[in-house]
């Protein structure tokens, strides 16, 4: 059968390779998807934009010297892991009203300034918001991205992306001024005051 005779693919063989090129089509389709709806979130800072001693640049409505350290939280709307990370947004805001936070704690965004309220006050967030905002003039390149920077305007810390629990217990601790097992305050080891 198959010596000195062409072989013909069969109504079972055409099936089946039909079947594969629409499964790998598919599985394409879906890959696709994915990449595009769940892009790759970071933990830590951008080492080539986010250095410590960056001079940040002028935010409208901010001086950097009226508080002895300000903290940022870069937004933008539509971002799922900043509001996968509302309800810490929300416990620093709450630690900012009752004067527990070292830092003055305010929010800049791309979007106007109301769309960036109503974002936070959906979630019961009270921040001071400064919207219209070109993320990458703050050397911003993914949201949520919290930076602290000292009153001369010089970034003392960043944190990129949805923070993991330790990494928000670390933010709390520096902001609340806690002390670390040598009793040492984590607020001056990073300010250094």
């Amino acid at each position: 059968m198959f010596f000195g005779s062409r072989w013909k693919r069969t109504d079972i063989t055409n099936g089946i390779y039909l079947l594969s090129n629409i499964s790998i089509g598919i599985l394409a389709c879906v890959l696709v998807y994915v990449l595009l709806t769940h892009p790759q979130q970071s933990h830590t800072s951008d080492l080539d934009v986010l250095k410590v001693g960056t001079q940040m640049p002028p935010i409208r409505n901010v001086k950097w010297s009226d508080h002895k350290m300000t903290l940022l939280v870069a937004i933008r709307k539509g971002c799922h892991y900043y509001e996968a990370s509302m309800p810490f947004y929300k416990q620093l805001s709450l630690d900012q009203a009752s004067h527990r936070l070292h830092a003055f704690f305010l929010c800049v965004a791309p979007d106007p300034t109301d769309d960036a309220k109503g974002l936070l006050q959906t979630n019961r967030v009270a921040l001071p918001v400064v919207g219209d905002t070109e993320l990458s003039t703050i050397y911003v390149t993914g949201t949520p991205t919290l930076l602290l920077v000292d009153n001369s305007g010089k970034l003392v810390r960043s944190w990129i992306g949805q923070l993991t629990q330790p990494l928000q217990t670390e933010v709390v601790d520096i902001l609340r001024g806690s002390t670390n097992p040598r009793g040492r305050s984590l607020w001056s080891l990073v300010t250094g005051a």
